[in-house]
């Protein structure tokens, strides 16, 4: 069972028809015309379709390449595509830790901290030793 909008209207059926049939006139009245052109009209049409001719195959001669040439863009790219791919791969192999820093213990925060320790703070592997131990140091 087919549903009324799956069957073409018998609206665009007609108006198919009423537009083949002003085509199938239009053709008609062209042809007529052209048949019966005269002689000096028909030589000029074609002087004027060679002048055009040429005009096109010298203005294919000296056209200027387009902004988007292969031809220009292929050493662009055997360039660089293999150093996008050494960026890529030297990007992916960058060793990253996911280890956080451990926090500074809260004994070395205090405001009467000696200078001793304050330099003791600027080596690092000792502040990072100090805060995974912190619980077994007696401060």
């Amino acid at each position: 069972m087919t549903s009324p909008s799956d069957q073409p209207s018998s609206k665009t059926q007609v108006d198919k028809e009423a537009n083949q049939a002003v085509s199938r006139e239009i053709n008609r009245a062209l042809d007529s015309s052209a048949a019966n052109m005269s002689a000096k009209t028909s030589a000029e049409l074609a002087e004027i379709r060679q002048q055009a001719l040429k005009h096109l195959s010298r203005g294919a001669t000296t056209a200027t390449p387009a902004l988007f040439d292969t031809s220009r863009l292929k050493p662009f790219f055997q360039l660089a595509l293999p150093v996008a791919a050494v960026a890529l791969v030297v990007v992916s192999l960058q060793p990253h830790s996911d280890s956080p820093i451990p926090a500074l213990p809260l004994a070395m925060t205090a405001s009467q901290m000696p200078a001793e320790d304050l330099a003791l703070l600027q080596d690092l592997e000792f502040v990072t030793w100090l805060a995974e131990n912190e619980q077994e140091i007696s401060l």
